[in-house]
């Protein structure tokens, strides 16, 4: 149903409030949720606003029908694309209506649009137009709609709720996920706080989602658009800022004006909506329909036991959502009674209800003798408080204990909560392996229920019958709950049937779980799917397709959590472990509970000071505390010691680097220097201090964080390095002449030949600080590259260090080693801890290894707390670089070429045999190195339990107190059944070798093929499909015979992530994609294959490739597959001289055939005929490749481009709008990862020049050529030379027979250009793309190009280097890195534009949010290329 209405408003042209007559001039903004419309009628200017619950079309036809004829502009995002006529972006309207109503809102800095589904910042310019875009999360919590929804359960209206919130006290709720917000209110409901508290409680969290976005931008006069303008709360605590909040009448409606606007300066007249909107399409893939799938899920029942006046034991699980309830016979262990119901935030309320309804549940006479009660869940401890008793479980220990009830041989668990979803690996019936989900709520049943009660109106117990009706389901993907509703929304426009939608709604929740839960972990014979989502079938029927296995539904399976605990309760008493009791259902049905004021802890002996608050409970008239991070209180009233004195070594680790270690303050000094304690620091800080104490300067130790720091990096680093920021912001406050930032690129790793360098964070440390705080620190910057590795220049760096301080050179020497003597002592130390440690463990006891980096895992800044929580649960705690594998004997792992991860890997080794010790990995949200050392840790500790908690800033203790508690008692249950390590038989996987000069394929059974062989087969991976096309015919131009392999796309994605954790960078997901595919679906019998897969030495992950796929065949035993991969760190060197010139020449054509066809995607003007001739084209120059000499393919590439040049255009290329696309080699060559990028900018007339992949090869010869990847002999320089020149004279040769198509401007990289001016924003000793990027988008942004946009994989390290330097110092930089001549960017640089974009790619389609960016990057692209015209 429509609901129209007008919105209340006041305009500054004396409007009416709707109009009485038909408009002149209509403009419309089809938004998420809802259509703004501005009309111009003989009366002047109204708006009015519908809602629209998805259905566009029929909303927009509604209005256009009273309204037409009329001249008519429509703006908004997604749902524009379904109009025929033209229409504005957003960006573009509101400059529109700001321009409009600029006279009576001048020198406003920034516009707020705080919409339906998203936020977004506008800068602007002096001039009033949008210089650049910020963006919020992907996380609708916080929006507009999402608001709305939770004051429509509340039974408010806006202008109610916004009443009752504006003088009350808001509730706190989290701002991290939609779903757990809703949580909080609800909770906060059920437990009686007024609905004006918590209304203001979710103003003060969107007025914060929006500050947030507000921090970077540095505005002063803000100007707040969209919905949210109207909420007066919001806007109250936006107003609470510094910055000055404005809104106009007209801000709810401000696109609409701006449509408006354009209208009636550009807009015919619009008749009739006949033809307006476009013919049904569809923007999803699809999955098979879910009635299909149905035979693959068994579902199974049981009967009630009877009653009997005999023994029972009451099982309770009380979740996050739900709580659920058993009575058990003893004698039978069968189920008498149960109870499923809603939590409600109230855990003790829950289980009180439950009570009565069991009571209820038992035939009258009978009276059953409760022995035992156990409590499960994550609110167990709290219930088990109400209930007194002892036993309290955790819920894996519980769903593995009644799957092994109904089936022994179960081996896999798939349960699925509310808001947690769990795996578990059973080994002989006892839990050996588990995970969960993290802090997002996708994947589990909120996730489903709130996306299709809020997105579709269906109510949770209809969904799997619809969705069962299903035939063909869209991919809605493993996306965001929150976002999920634009994706419905869209369906639903496009006319997919409803059981189509639910049931792709259903499939998305799956993929999150097989994606973000199960990951890369191991399937058994056996899976069980457990939970309260399974009685919604469709659930277990869609993760059945999805995994292509049977999957078993056990009886009841909401109850399996009580079921279990009862039956482990069961255990316990039999086992005289726990004593039978008495308990009365009645009495604790009626037992109250009285919460007391909370008190802070004051910590123990153990020196604790994170000043937790402790909740009081009263039951029964006693008073418990209850809380906290660690388990002092659990404890208590366990009646355990509480105290972790002496079982943490990690703290005493932290006290050896910043205490023991550390110099004296000096007093008097004349020098003083800050060192932060971040990264590398939390190992090397008593090195750093000592020198410089040692030359007579105070140190002072950057210990205090600065919350405001935390806010500054300019793109989504990591948690440690964000803490880095944070505490480089804290010394800047203090008075301090110098901040030590070095750039450490190795370190020295004795135990190790491997290459030992560090992640690119750490290397560029310096640099992306100085951009974030560049006026304040670059003063007291004093920095210097430190290779721990190599101690001759290590030395020479901190003498280096002295001199810029004024210290002569002996005395640097003395400083140098008294810091190299003290540094020494403290490992020594360390060390002998750790034999202490090993040499005083029990037999019996197990002890826990903390692996990590210094700043995560032994940090107290970043490890929240975690060795703590073990320690303070009776466990020891050891840091893993406190074993002595010297003398232990850890295995190096091959190609692990960070320092920190080699470490990692060597004591897992080393643990994974310790019978007494068990890992716990501390790794962060989007670590890179981590994304693939987690999932080699796995498998490396196989099916011995390990823990891996990822956290990041927003980590709760909740959760993972949860996960310790889990993997402790996996821990015990493993040791009870004395598992060990499966070994399994030798597997000789395929190689390649060199012997006598020569490339050879050596199989598992020792048979050798030369490449030219015909047995074997080469296949190179797509990247770019032309340019692979053209590689793989230089290899068949060599004798051997080589296809490249199709571009990946959804297929690839879904088979790369079944390999991996998922949490790898997208090219290594494509890649190994492709060769499963291939592998699976193409290859020949009795095929010799090779699989083209370069490799590196790092910093970047794309080193760690080849490693995986090496693994891949390795565990899947996959016979005569290797992988040819030449290393970067020669320069690819070893092929032989006629490959290797053909391969030049050939990555050269085929990176200029991709530009060409960028050329004709945006000029043709009969683009089909076009991209015919080019296909043709290019199939003869590829011919030409593999088969004819250097003289005939030049000859022919002339003809072709000569041929192509004879294609119609709608325009030169010169006068084309031209984006620069740079970043990370595979994802912006690759169409599938740049999601069409190129398409649909050539679409809009636009011409992308991608970044080369010759422009890597050049790099990687300057590395080389420059030393930067070890020493280089003289007869190596001089050939580096010649090659140079040759590839020089054959690039630019092919260049200027390119652009003689027209499509191609005839460019050529230079590579030592772009370092040489790199080298002041990147210290060009810390090698890898980020250089490339950010000189290469300073370079071209206003030179050769328009606009920038800088595209890599989500988390891609170099990436988010240039991006963050690249936000802060794009502007003031460009002046030298420009190439044209005089002073005109330092006269034009705060009047041009000069846009830029930097994307994350995960293979899915881009977010509004981007495309909103996209949008507004056009915007200003456009515009610098009219502003350069008349210069």
């Amino acid at each position: 149903m429509l609901d129209e209405a007008p919105m209340n408003t006041e305009t500054l042209e004396t409007p009416t409030k709707n109009p009485t007559a038909k408009p002149s001039a209509l403009g419309i903004c089809l938004g998420a949720c809802t259509l703004t419309l501005a009309y111009r009628t003989e009366e002047g200017i109204s708006f009015s606003g519908i809602t629209h619950d998805g259905k566009v079309a029929d909303a927009l036809s509604t209005v256009l029908d009273r309204s037409l004829p009329a001249k008519v502009g429509i703006t908004g995002r997604s749902f524009r694309k379904m109009v025929t006529i033209p229409t504005l972006s957003e960006p573009e309207a509101v400059e529109l209506a700001y321009e409009h109503l600029r006279p009576s809102c001048p020198d406003i800095d920034c516009i707020v649009s705080a919409g339906g589904e998203t936020f977004i910042a506008y800068l602007l310019d002096q001039s009033g137009r949008i210089r650049s875009v910020q963006t919020g999360n992907k996380c609708a919590s916080g929006t507009g709609e999402f608001f709305l929804q939770q004051i429509q359960r509340m039974d408010l209206n806006l202008e109610e709720a916004t009443d009752a919130a504006m003088n009350a006290e808001p509730h706190l709720v989290a701002g991290r996920c939609s779903v757990f917000c809703k949580s909080d209110c609800t909770h906060a409901l059920n437990k009686g706080l007024p609905k004006g508290s918590v209304s203001a409680g979710l103003c003060k969290m969107m007025a914060g989602k929006i500050l947030d976005l507000l921090k970077k931008t540095k505005a002063a006069r803000v100007l707040v658009i969209g919905g949210v303008s109207r909420n007066q709360v919001v806007l109250k605590y936006l107003r609470e800022s510094s910055m000055e909040i404005l809104t106009l009448p007209e801000s709810p409606f401000f696109e609409a004006l701006g449509a408006l606007i354009r209208a009636e300066k550009n807009g015919a007249v619009l008749a009739e909506t006949r033809g307006l909107l476009t013919p049904s399409h569809h923007s999803f893939t699809f999955l098979p329909g879910l009635r299909e799938e149905m035979k693959k899920v068994r579902f199974t029942s049981m009967a009630r036991g009877e009653f009997h006046d005999g023994e029972y034991i009451l099982g309770l699980d009380v979740g996050s959502t739900t709580t659920k309830a058993v009575l058990l016979r003893t004698d039978t262990s069968e189920i008498t009674a149960g109870v499923y119901l809603r939590t409600s935030g109230d855990p003790i309320g829950a289980s009180r209800r439950c009570y009565r309804e069991i009571l209820k549940q038992i035939p009258p006479g009978c009276r059953p003798k409760i022995i035992g009660v156990g409590t499960t869940g994550s609110g167990r401890q709290i219930a088990g408080l109400h209930a007194q008793t002892p036993g309290i479980v955790n819920e894996i220990v519980a769903h593995a204990a009644a799957a092994v009830f109904f089936d022994p041989e179960v081996e896999t668990i798939f349960e699925i909560g509310g808001q947690d979803a769990k795996y578990t690996f059973i080994t002989n019936r006892v839990a050996s392996d588990y995970a969960m989900n993290e802090a997002c709520s996708a994947g589990t049943g909120s996730f489903l229920e709130e996306a299709c009660r809020e997105a579709l109106g269906i109510d949770t117990e209809e969904i799997g019958d619809i969705a069962l009706g299903s035939s063909s389901a869209p991919n809605f993907s493993d996306q965001c709950s929150a976002f999920i509703s634009s994706d419905i929304k869209t369906a639903v426009q496009e006319g997919i049937p409803k059981e189509d939608i639910i049931a792709g709604v259903v499939y998305s929740v799956c993929q999150n779980y097989l994606n973000r839960v199960k990951g890369a972990r191991p399937v058994g014979r056996k899976i069980f799917m457990q939970g309260g989502v399974c009685y919604n079938r469709s659930v277990p029927v869609a993760m059945a397709a999805l995994c292509g296995r049977e999957i078993i539904v056990p009886p009841e399976p909401g109850l399996m959590g009580a079921f279990g605990v009862a039956l482990e309760i069961q255990r316990s008493i039999e086992a005289g472990i726990l004593e039978k009791g008495s308990y009365s259902l009645e009495e604790m049905a009626a037992r109250e509970v009285t919460y007391r004021e909370p008190f802070t802890c004051k910590g123990g002996t153990d020196g604790c000071d994170r000043k937790c608050v402790i909740s009081r409970i009263e039951v029964n008239g006693a008073v418990f505390p209850f809380g906290g991070a660690c388990d002092k209180y659990y404890n208590l009233l366990r009646k355990r010691g509480g105290e972790s004195t002496g079982l943490d070594l990690v703290k005493v680790r932290e006290e050896l680097v910043f205490g023991k270690y550390a110099p004296p303050p000096l007093d008097g000094a004349a020098i003083t220097i800050g060192i932060p304690a971040s990264l590398l620091t939390n190992t090397l800080y008593p090195f750093y201090a000592r020198f410089f104490s040692s030359l007579g300067i105070r140190v002072v130790p950057g210990l205090e964080p600065s919350p405001e720091g935390m806010d500054a990096p300019g793109s989504a680093f990591c948690f440690p390095v964000l803490l880095s920021h944070a505490f480089v912001h804290g010394l800047l406050r203090r008075d301090v002449d110098y901040i030590f930032l070095p750039f450490v690129k190795n370190l020295s790793l004795e135990t190790s030949d491997e290459a030992n360098c560090t992640c690119p964070f750490v290397q560029a440390d310096p640099d992306y600080l100085r951009a974030a705080f560049h006026d304040d620190l670059r003063p007291k910057l004093l920095t210097e590259v430190l290779e721990f590795d190599k101690p001759e220049l290590l030395r020479a760096a901190f003498i280096s260090l002295a001199a810029r301080l004024g210290f002569s050179e002996s005395k640097a020497v003395r400083a140098f080693t008294e810091a190299r003597e003290t540094f020494d002592s403290m490992r020594r130390e360390m060390l002998d801890l750790g034999r202490e440690f090993l040499r005083s463990l029990q037999p019996d006891e197990s002890a826990i290894v903390l692996f990590g980096r210094p700043y995560n895992a032994f940090s107290r800044f970043g490890n929240m707390g975690i060795p703590h929580k073990f320690a303070s649960r009776g466990y020891r705690v050891i840091p893993h670089d406190f074993l002595p594998l010297e003398e232990l004997g850890g295995e190096t792992h091959p190609q692990m070429f960070w320092a920190t991860g080699q470490g990692i890997m060597q004591a897992a080794t080393y643990v994974r045999n310790a019978p007494n010790l068990f890992g716990a990995f501390i790794t962060n949200f989007s670590c890179g190195p981590d994304s693939f050392i987690t999932g080699y840790f796995r498998d490396v500790m196989g099916q011995k339990p390990s823990l891996t908690l990822e956290i990041d800033a927003h980590t709760a203790d909740a959760g993972i107190d949860t996960r310790i508690e889990a993997f402790l008692d996996v821990i015990r249950g493993y040791r009870e059944l004395g598992l060990g390590r499966e070994e399994l038989t030798d597997f000789a996987p395929a190689r390649m070798i060199c012997a006598d000069g020569e490339n050879f394929v050596e199989t598992g059974d020792g048979r050798r093929y030369r490449l030219t062989d015909p047995e074997v087969h080469l296949i190179i991976p797509s990247m770019g499909e032309t340019i692979a096309r053209c590689l793989a015919a230089a290899m068949r131009f060599a004798g051997i015979r080589a296809t490249s392999l199709e571009p990946p796309g959804p297929r690839e994605m879904t088979l790369g992530k079944g390999l991996a954790t998922c949490k790898e960078c997208l090219p290594l997901i494509l890649t190994a994609g492709s060769l499963v595919k291939y592998i699976n679906e193409s290859r020949r019998k009795g095929e010799i294959l090779v699989y083209l897969m370069p490799e590196t030495e790092g910093p970047c992950r794309f080193g760690q490739y080849n490693v995986f796929m090496k693994n891949y065949i390795r565990k899947n035993r996959i016979p005569d597959v290797a992988l040819l991969s030449p290393s970067s760190q020669d320069g690819y060197d070893g092929l032989p001289a006629k490959l290797s010139r053909r391969a030049w020449l050939a990555l050269s054509i085929g990176d200029g055939l991709e530009e060409v066809r960028a050329g004709i995607l945006a000029l043709a003007e009969d683009r089909e005929q076009a991209l015919e001739a080019f296909a043709l084209t290019t199939d003869r120059i590829i011919g030409s490749i593999a088969a004819d000499n250097y003289g005939r393919l030049m000859k022919t590439l002339r003809e072709e481009m000569e041929g192509l040049s004879a294609l119609r255009k709608t325009h030169t290329l010169e006068d084309a709008t031209r984006i620069a696309l740079v970043g990370e080699i595979f994802v912006r060559r690759d169409d599938f990862s740049r999601q069409y990028l190129v398409e649909k900018l050539a679409r809009k007339g636009v011409v992308v020049r991608t970044a080369p992949v010759t422009e890597w090869l050049h790099y990687t010869d300057y590395c080389v050529a420059k030393g930067l990847n070890g020493p280089i002999s003289l007869r190596k320089r001089l050939v580096m030379q010649a090659k140079k020149m040759v590839m020089r004279k054959d690039e630019r040769l092919i260049c200027r027979l390119l652009a003689l198509s027209g499509f191609h401007d005839g460019h050529h990289i230079e590579v030592d250009h772009l370092v040489s001016r790199g080298s002041s924003l990147l210290h060009p000793k810390m090698t890898g793309e980020a250089i490339l990027t950010i000189s290469s988008a300073l370079t071209e942004v206003g030179d050769s190009a328009h606009g920038v946009i800088s595209i890599g994989p989500f988390g891609c390290m170099p990436c988010r280097i240039a991006e963050s330097i690249l936000t802060y110092r794009l502007v003031e930089e460009k002046e030298k890195f420009s190439l044209k001549k005089g002073d005109f960017w330092a006269v034009n640089k705060d009047r041009l534009p000069l846009p830029f974009l930097a994307i994350e790619s995960d293979g899915n389609p881009f977010p509004q949010l981007v495309e909103t960016r996209l949008e507004s990057l056009l915007l200003s692209a456009n515009r610098l290329k009219e502003s350069l015209r008349g210069t």
